[in-house]
């Protein structure tokens, strides 16, 4: 039974997981105090909800009329980044987007490769703030990073469906933070990583890892900041 145990429990797998995150997340939801709009899940998918998160955006942090440095990490069909641009009117914002503009790079779930695709002359977006890059994250962030003016308030608007890993942001990351020594004992062991940033000093993040069959893996993330 136990080398079958796979077959009985794999398809529920997906399920059970999202039941799992689901109820870490209404436990910390719980905890947590919200002030102003509430954009908790709902089991109906209602796309404008979305319109009423960016007014209260504008409501609270004052965005609609200041010079503002709008990032897209996925623009698809482009709906959100027109949204913005109708709603910011200073002559001085820039946006910035960034897509394949092919779909998803691989299967997602029960979208296919090449989902959610929208060619980029599609979009029909001529207002002269506007820029788009073409490709992979991974690809296109760190060209325009080495040549970007920073400076003003930004707005960063995360809406890629595939994450991919941290090191393939910036093929050199390991220049680019410190670990201090790891303290081990008893199985465990403590570290911190100290990240340097544009805006503010560094963030330092403290590590606690506990060692497997596998190798060492982490187990707790809390930032020191």
């Amino acid at each position: 039974m136990k080398w079958r145990l796979h077959g009985i429990v794999e398809p529920f797998t997906g399920l059970m997981l999202n039941m799992l995150y689901m109820s870490k997340l209404s436990k910390w939801r719980r905890k947590t105090k919200v002030t102003g709009y509430n954009d908790w899940y709902q089991g109906t998918w209602d796309y404008n909800r979305r319109e009423k998160l960016y007014d209260e955006l504008i409501s609270r942090e004052k965005v609609g009329s200041l010079p503002i440095d709008y990032f897209e990490f996925g623009v698809a069909g482009g709906y959100s980044f027109r949204w913005w641009l109708a709603h910011n009117n200073h002559p001085d914002s820039r946006f910035f987007g960034f897509d394949t503009f092919e779909g998803l790079p691989e299967d997602f779930g029960p979208f296919a490769i090449g989902t959610m695709a929208a060619a980029l002359d599609s979009l029909n977006i001529t207002d002269p703030r506007a820029r788009f890059y073409k490709g992979l994250f991974q690809d296109t962030l760190n060209p325009f990073l080495d040549q970007y003016a920073n400076g003003r308030r930004k707005l960063i608007h995360m809406d890629a469906d595939i994450f991919i890993c941290a090191q393939d942001w910036d093929k050199g990351w390991e220049k680019n933070f410190t670990v201090s020594t790891p303290q081990i004992k008893n199985g465990s062991a403590t570290a911190s990583v100290t990240l340097p940033s544009g805006e503010i000093d560094k963030i330092t993040i403290n590590l606690t890892l506990i060692k497997t069959a596998a190798g060492w893996r982490i187990n707790k993330v809390a930032c020191a900041n």
